[in-house]
């Protein structure tokens, strides 16, 4: 395992920095630098920011960790949403892709690595909005920044050949056929073919999924096609015939979301907290974010606000999430609406 002393020479190294160079920068002896790399000393604590300072990095950097404390760390700064420079993004990367090199069947790091650049994205994708936003204010009715903008909340978009799933549609046919355990690409599946209106291949592969994939949410999703090829009020009454005959949350949560996107507002939010109340814990914080945004559509901000700070204490009693990224943003949603209300 690499000291301390190890790795401030590797990184003095890579700056092209002499031990002098980092002596004078710490007003030190060249001594003292050499006996920490030779592990003859350690650097004082209070030198530690310093050091860190001059090397880009974070303190926790200078120190080596397990191999398991990295992944738990790594998923970690990922679960509480700590904002990644980009020397921290790519120590990570590194790690994983080292350990996927070693292994390339290790599905904790290859699934890890995925789940870092989703959230890199993420962090960019914000931070895309933020500048999107600006650059509108500046220059008012630019298609470009407006754009940007659009993109960034995954806004609805006009051209059909851009907003079709085609490409992810055909991955999971061929997986379907390739890797039949893949059960759960159905749902996938039949999302994103009612999603592009092709209602036909949507129906023949719900049939596949009734024989391959025994699951309660099929009979949804029949109710699902028919509504977008009949309208919602032919099959409302189906629905309801649907959560009595079927009290799992999934079923549950998937009809409170088809009545939310028929502005049935009311009627969604009591199904959502049946949901709730029926899943196993650790509970899921949708159900509090759509019942939220629910309530923001009838005009009922403390009804919006009480259900942020219900997801607030989700996070906190069943997935021990107390602060972070995620927490700091539902408190700014809070006060906004608190404004209002």
């Amino acid at each position: 395992m690499k000291t301390i002393g190890d790795k401030i020479k590797k990184l003095r190294i890579e700056k092209g920095m002499s031990q002098t160079d980092l002596a004078n920068k710490l007003n030190l002896s060249n001594q003292a630098i050499s006996k920490w790399e030779n592990n003859f000393s350690l650097p004082d604590i209070n030198l530690l920011p310093e050091i860190a300072s001059i090397f880009g990095i974070n303190i926790d950097d200078l120190f080596e960790y397990t191999k398991e404390k990295q992944y738990e760390k790594i998923s970690n700064t990922i679960g509480y949403g700590y904002k990644l420079n980009n020397n921290e993004f790519n120590n990570f990367e590194e790690f994983l892709m080292d350990e996927i090199k070693k292994d390339s069947l290790n599905h904790k790091a290859i699934s890890l690595l995925g789940e870092l650049y989703i959230y890199q994205a993420s962090c960019l994708n914000d931070k895309a909005i933020e500048y999107g936003k600006k650059a509108l204010e500046l220059k008012p009715n630019t298609k470009y920044n407006i754009n940007i903008i659009n993109s960034g909340y995954n806004g609805a978009l006009f051209d059909w050949n851009v907003r079709n799933h085609h490409e992810l549609i055909e991955y999971y046919i061929k997986t379907l056929k390739l890797n039949p355990e893949n059960k759960r690409l159905y749902f996938y599946l039949l999302d994103n073919l009612i999603e592009d209106g092709r209602y036909n291949d949507a129906t023949y592969y719900l049939q596949e999924s009734f024989k391959n994939n025994p699951d309660n949410l099929n009979e949804y999703y029949e109710i699902l096609i028919d509504e977008k090829k009949f309208g919602f009020n032919n099959v409302k009454d189906r629905y309801y015939e649907l959560v009595t005959k079927y009290q799992d949350w999934r079923t549950l949560f998937s009809v409170a979301d088809t009545f939310a996107q028929n502005e049935c507002y009311t009627e969604a939010i009591d199904l959502w907290y049946k949901a709730f109340e029926v899943q196993e814990k650790p509970r899921y914080t949708d159900y509090f974010e759509s019942i939220s945004q629910a309530y923001i559509m009838l005009n009922d901000y403390n009804g919006a606000i009480e259900a942020l700070k219900n997801k607030i204490k989700l996070l906190k009693e069943e997935w021990g999430i107390k602060f972070g990224k995620e927490v700091n943003k539902l408190n700014e949603r809070i006060k906004k609406l608190e404004e209002k209300s």
